[in-house]
């Protein structure tokens, strides 16, 4: 099989649907971004979701890891936040992904040859 686009572009689209695919994640981003004036901690987010703290945490490991959200420490408690600025730069990164795919390359899927090859998935 033939490898198609540009690869560190797939990676990171790929670990970004990674992030999204857990309904877990999609739901403390949801929390976060709909509670953007309130200042939100672990167990906060725990409660809400009837989750324990462990579990909130590991996601949050995660969704930080790829920018999703930023924290600010308090004091020994720790607020999330979505991170506004990253959220439209991913939302960019896909609107000029996915239409992509939808159309026939006109390089025939050679992409050693394509002069769009570094924005091409």
């Amino acid at each position: 099989m033939q490898e198609t686009g540009n690869p560190m572009l797939i990676d990171f689209l790929i670990s970004l649907l990674k992030v999204l695919g857990e309904p877990q994640r999609m739901k403390i981003l949801r929390i976060l971004a709909s509670n953007r004036d309130q200042k939100l901690c672990v167990t906060d987010i725990a409660k809400i979701l009837h989750l324990t703290q462990p579990a909130v945490t590991k996601h949050i490991k995660i969704m930080k890891k790829t920018g999703f959200i930023t924290s600010v420490r308090e004091g020994k408690r720790v607020h999330y936040q979505v991170d506004l600025p990253m959220l439209e730069y991913y939302k960019k990164v896909f609107e000029d992904t996915y239409p992509k795919g939808f159309y026939p390359c006109p390089y025939n899927l050679q992409c050693d040859q394509c002069p769009e090859r570094e924005t091409c998935a």
